[in-house]
C-alpha cells in the first residue's frame, strides 16, 4: 500500500476559504433543490406543483435563481457564457485548482466504481492516461488506495497553466519520477489504460 496522503497545499489568495465556502454553499442548495424537484416529479400528484417553474415567466425566472449556473446547455460554448455570470475565476485560476485538489484528497461516492475496476487493471499496466486530470488530483487520492506496480506512469492532460502548476506540485511532493503531464492528446497513444473523470463534458468533438 502507498504512503498516507501529504496535507494540501493551497495557495494564499485573498479570499479564498470564503470563496471557496460560498462556492460550495450554492453548490449544495442547487443539487439539494434538484433532487427535491425530482422527487416530486416522481409523484404524480405532487408534480402538477411544479407546472409554474415551467410555465411561466415568474416561476423560470425563480428557477433560475435558485440553481444558478446548474442547468443543461447545448454547447459549451453557452455554458461558458451562462457560468461566467456566476464565476469569476476560470479553470486554470490557481484558486479553481486548490479547490478541487481540496476536494479529491478523499475518496467521493462516485470514486468507488472506479476504484472497484481499476484496481485489478492496475497489476499489468505501465501507463495510464488521464484525461483533463487537473494537477494529478486522482493519482494522489487513489494512491492510498491502489498499489501501483514498479515503474508505472501516470500521464496527466490538461491545459497548460493547469500541467505547470500540476508538475510543480509533484516535485514537491516527491512524485515526479511517477506522476508526468503531457501537452497532447496524442500522448494517450500505448497508455494501458484510460482514466476520464469528469471531463468527457468539455469535448465538443468525439473522443473515439
Amino acid at each position: 500500500m502507498s504512503a498516507p496522503r501529504q496535507g494540501v497545499r493551497l495557495s494564499k489568495l485573498p479570499l479564498q476559504e470564503p470563496t471557496i465556502k460560498l462556492y460550495v454553499l450554492h453548490r449544495t442548495v442547487a443539487r439539494r433543490i434538484g433532487a427535491m424537484i425530482v422527487k416530486i416529479e416522481r409523484r404524480p400528484k405532487l408534480a402538477p406543483v411544479l407546472r409554474p417553474l415551467r410555465t411561466t415567466a415568474c416561476g423560470r425566472w425563480l428557477a433560475r435563481r435558485l440553481l444558478g449556473y446548474h442547468r443543461f446547455y447545448k454547447t459549451i460554448a453557452e455554458a461558458d457564457a451562462y457560468a461566467s455570470k456566476y464565476l469569476d475565476r476560470s479553470h486554470t485560476d490557481p484558486l479553481n485548482i486548490d479547490r478541487q485538489l481540496a476536494v479529491s484528497e478523499g475518496p467521493r461516492v462516485s470514486d468507488y466504481p472506479v476504484l472497484f475496476h481499476l484496481r485489478p487493471l492496475l497489476a499489468n499496466a505501465r501507463v495510464l492516461f488521464d484525461l483533463g486530470g487537473n494537477v494529478g488530483n486522482l493519482f494522489y487520492c487513489y494512491r492510498c488506495y491502489c498499489e501501483l506496480p514498479q515503474g508505472f506512469r501516470w500521464r496527466v492532460l490538461d491545459l497548460p497553466e493547469t500541467i505547470a502548476a500540476g508538475q510543480q506540485l509533484a516535485i514537491e511532493r516527491g512524485f515526479a519520477d511517477t506522476l508526468e503531464f503531457v501537452n497532447t492528446l496524442q500522448e494517450a497513444s500505448g497508455a494501458d489504460i484510460l482514466l476520464v473523470s469528469g471531463a468527457a463534458h468539455y469535448f465538443d468533438q468525439s473522443l473515439a
